[in-house]
């Protein structure tokens, strides 16, 4: 029973979940050949940790530009006076709504 329900939760983690979750769920799905008690706790830590985040993600506003993809990005090479390390950051936008 144990390797079935590994072998279904490896199958449904081609694209059901965001990248933050894949790799829990992929890193498991590399014992499916012969899976422990270890793994199988493990299976059910993360089916816990998804059936709690359901309700959780960001809402996209539909927009008449929420087809544009646009990025920002800023650099500033050595710019602490004090200790001269850089400092960088970024922000995308899929329209008007900022997405990371």
């Amino acid at each position: 029973m144990l390797k079935m329900m590994m072998r279904n939760i490896a199958a449904s983690s081609s694209s059901s979940y965001c990248s933050s979750r894949r790799w829990r769920v992929q890193h498991v799905s590399q014992f499916v050949g012969s899976p422990t008690d270890v793994h199988y706790e493990a299976v059910k830590r993360i089916l816990r940790y998804l059936k709690g985040t359901l309700g959780h993600g960001l809402p996209i506003r539909h927009s008449t530009d929420s087809s544009f993809l646009v990025a920002f990005s800023d650099a500033d090479w050595a710019g602490c006076p004090n200790t001269r390390r850089s400092t960088n950051g970024y922000c995308v936008f899929l329209g008007s709504n900022l997405i990371s």
